[in-house]
């Protein structure tokens, strides 16, 4: 996260022939396909949580909220519906794995991929709080290469037959 129009483009340029992005490219000569789905989750350092039983939707323009930009999805777009019109965040970075350290520390909360969250969540150093009147978005993961480029001869390659 937070790396995607990075990828795509170097993708574009011929450096990379594949790509794991976090937003879709829609574009003549690429095939973009669906490659994992994962659910948003909101996290806060654990002890932090003054919402242990969930929070509403309108409780949210009232927590330190710290926004990692996701502006070019469809996830940053529901994360900015959620807060009001020009809504300060106490924190915007350009990639999740900023928010780590100020999040364990007890600083805010944050919607985060569950997989990204679940060895911080395992090991206690975060902890999710549930959400009471609204649902978050799927995060999407998508595989994008060249029209022609054999991404099954790639993957053997890679890993043993048994993992695919």
């Amino acid at each position: 996260l937070g790396h995607s129009l990075d990828l795509i483009q170097l993708l574009q340029d011929n450096v990379l022939d594949l790509v794991f992005s976090s937003i879709p490219l829609k574009r003549t000569g690429f095939v973009c396909e669906v490659f994992d789905t994962d659910r948003l989750t909101l996290v806060t350092g654990k002890g932090n949580n003054r919402y242990p039983d969930g929070i509403a939707q309108e409780q949210l323009g009232h927590i330190p909220y710290l926004m990692c930009n996701f502006a070019l999805s469809d996830v940053g777009a529901f994360i900015r519906s959620l807060f009001p019109e020009n809504y300060v965040f106490p924190l915007e970075v350009d990639n999740s794995s900023k928010l780590f350290h100020f999040l364990e520390e007890g600083v805010g909360y944050s919607f985060l991929p569950y997989k990204m969250v679940l060895p911080m969540l395992q090991s206690g150093r975060l902890e999710e709080v549930p959400l009471k009147d609204f649902t978050a978005p799927r995060v999407m993961t998508y595989l994008i290469y060249r029209q022609g480029y054999d991404v099954r001869r790639f993957l053997e390659n890679r890993f043993d037959e048994e993992e695919l």
